[in-house]
Formats: structure tokens, C-alpha cells, sequence
């Protein structure tokens, strides 16, 4: 599923959480996810990333899985533009992913 980002939970520290109102998101849902054809949707943070600015919503819905989990390790990898990238297992569902993700940056 893809959108951008109506309502955070609410905490303490206003800056606590990786998303903010505004963010366009891309999530991939637990085995009891539900709404994803709704308007809108509630998923959990862990299970979602910051979409790139350079893919679609309807890209970022049709690859979710495999590219939220790609995302997550091109994001805590710190991957910038420039940077060489060496992805082990290139060719399968996640490393494919990951090494598209890491050109786009």
C-alpha cells in the first residue's frame, strides 16, 4: 500500500517517529493488515518506509513488499548519491529492489 501520512500517534516528544503529516509512505502489511483498498488506511510504522520522491504510488503499492524491505536497508545503510554499492543476491526479489532503490539516490 502507498499514501501520504494524515495522522501520527500522538506522543510526548513531538519528534519521536520517522514519519510526519505530509510524508508520502510506502508499507508493506502484517499477516492481519487490513484496508489497503480504503480510502484510508492504518499501518504500522515498522512495517513502512519514506517513499522516493522518483516513484509512483502506484509503483511504490505494486512493489511494496519486497521494496519496503529494500528501502529499509538502502535507508539504514545511509546510501547517497555517489556512493558505490555492493548488493550480494542482486538478482533475487529484495537485492533486485535494493539496487534500484540505490541508483535512485
Amino acid at each position: 500500500v502507498s499514501g501520504t501520512v494524515v495522522e501520527v500517534p500522538v506522543s510526548e516528544n513531538e519528534n519521536d517517529g520517522p514519519f510526519k503529516i505530509g510524508d508520502d509512505i510506502v508499507a508493506t502489511w502484517s499477516m492481519f493488515g487490513t484496508g489497503c483498498l480504503a480510502e484510508y488506511a492504518l499501518v504500522d510504522m515498522n512495517l513502512a518506509v519514506k517513499k522516493p520522491c522518483k516513484v509512483d504510488f502506484l509503483e511504490g503499492a505494486a512493489a511494496a513488499n519486497s521494496a519496503a524491505h529494500a528501502m529499509k536497508v538502502v535507508e539504514q545503510a545511509d546510501v547517497k548519491s555517489g556512493d558505490r554499492v555492493l548488493v550480494l543476491g542482486g538478482s533475487g526479489g529484495v537485492g533486485s529492489c535494493v539496487v534500484q532503490f540505490a541508483r535512485r539516490f
